[in-house]
Formats: C-alpha cells, sequence, structure tokens
C-alpha cells in the first residue's frame, strides 16, 4: 500500500501524500520488528533495503519536480532499490523458515527475485520510455541508452525501434535466464515449476515487444521508401 501510494504521488505529483507514504512504510519497519526481534542479522538487512528503498524512491520524486537526472545510484541497483517491497516478503519467509540470511539458499532466491525484478522493470520502461521522457520519471531504458537524451527529438523513435531495442531485449533476456540459473540451481524448494511462471510472463512480454520492433521497421523501411 505504501509503495502504491508514493507511485500516486509520482505520477499525479501529489507531493502533499508523500507523508502518508512514509508513515505506511513506518508501520511497515515496526511490524517487521516485532516479528524478528530477536534477530538482528535479519533487521539490519530489512534496514538496508527500506533505506535504500527510499532513497531511491525520493530521488525519482525529485528527479520529477527539479528535472534533474542526477542521483546516488545507477542503473541497475535503483530498480531492485526502488522496488525493494517485493523481495522483503519472501527473504522474511525464508528467514521464518530458518534460513539464515547468509545461507546458500537464501541467498539464490534473493538473486532470483533481483533478477525477476530487473527484468519485469526494463520490460516495463520498453514500453514507458518515451511518456517517462515527457513526465521527467527516471526510466532504466534511458539509462540504458543514453543517446535518447542527446539526439532530436524526432529522432528518437526512429532510433530506439531501429537498433535500441535489440540491446534493451537482450538486456531482458539475459536477466530471466539468470533468473531461471538461480532457481535451477536450488536444491531445497519441493515445486520449482512455480519460479518459472514470472519468468514466462516476462518472456512472453519479450516475444510482443519483438514483434512490435519488426512492425515499426517495417514501417521506417516503406517510410524511408517513400
Amino acid at each position: 500500500i505504501a509503495y502504491e501510494v508514493f507511485d500516486d504521488c509520482v505520477d499525479e505529483k501529489k507531493t502533499d501524500d508523500l507523508g502518508i507514504a512514509l508513515i505506511l512504510y513506518a508501520d511497515m519497519r515496526t511490524i517487521f520488528s516485532k516479528i524478528f526481534a530477536d534477530d538482528a542479522h535479519f533487521l539490519e538487512e530489512f534496514s538496508m533495503r527500506c533505506a535504500n528503498m527510499n532513497i531511491s524512491l525520493l530521488e525519482e520524486a525529485h528527479h520529477i519536480s527539479t528535472k534533474d537526472p542526477t542521483t546516488s545510484d545507477q542503473l541497475p541497483h535503483w530498480m531492485v532499490h526502488k522496488s525493494a517491497g517485493y523481495l522483503i516478503g519472501p527473504l522474511a519467509v525464508m528467514h521464518s523458515l530458518g534460513y539464515p540470511m547468509q545461507s546458500d539458499t537464501t541467498q539464490k532466491i534473493k538473486s532470483y527475485f533481483e533478477k525477476c525484478i530487473l527484468a519485469l522493470q526494463l520490460s516495463d520502461d520498453a514500453h514507458d520510455w518515451e511518456d517517462d521522457m515527457k513526465t521527467f520519471r527516471r526510466n532504466g531504458i534511458v539509462e540504458m541508452l543514453p543517446k535518447l537524451q542527446t539526439i532530436p527529438k524526432n529522432t528518437r523513435h526512429q532510433y530506439f525501434w531501429g537498433s535500441g531495442i535489440d540491446c534493451v531485449l537482450e538486456n531482458i533476456q539475459s536477466k530471466c535466464e539468470d533468473a531461471r540459473k538461480a532457481y535451477l540451481s536450488l536444491s531445497k524448494v519441493k515445486n520449482i515449476s512455480v519460479l518459472e511462471i514470472p519468468i514466462r510472463k516476462i518472456e512472453m512480454m519479450i516475444d510482443k515487444t519483438e514483434q512490435s520492433r519488426n512492425v515499426a521497421r517495417e514501417f521506417l523501411k516503406e517510410y524511408r521508401g517513400t
């Protein structure tokens, strides 16, 4: 809920509601602190991820309000930090099952979720980069393809679909393969096929984007021909 409130604040520039999001984050921290009161290792990990998440989200709000791209975190770290809420839950479950934060199993689960988060965020950003540039939102694709920020606006679409998209899709597919390697190396998951589901959904998005790329290239080819 806290993340959604913050995201709405960023989307609609309702900065007055940021206090509500921060209060919800504080409540979440209190709940986790009570559940794991005797577990210093988990609380250290949890506090670190919450701090990084808050920094990343506040920097995004600053980026929009000031149109200043200067940030303390770079791709891909800020994308994982921004979505840390999706990772905290699985880590808490692993810890409650008796797996220490530094155990091999927990580290592989963490790697799996981080790669999935990156792949999903990049997939979303690949469809939102034009709108995000107009509204000065941070976008992983724009940071992956810095040329988008330096070339004339009327050539961005041609550059993106002409060559930039190949780098993007290759990067997303690489993240999917890394996530798959992480879960395949697990030996203590009974129904490991469940972990394949989000990867396949992302790869279906890749397939659709490739189709859009091909259509765009055919259009650009015909456009140049005329």
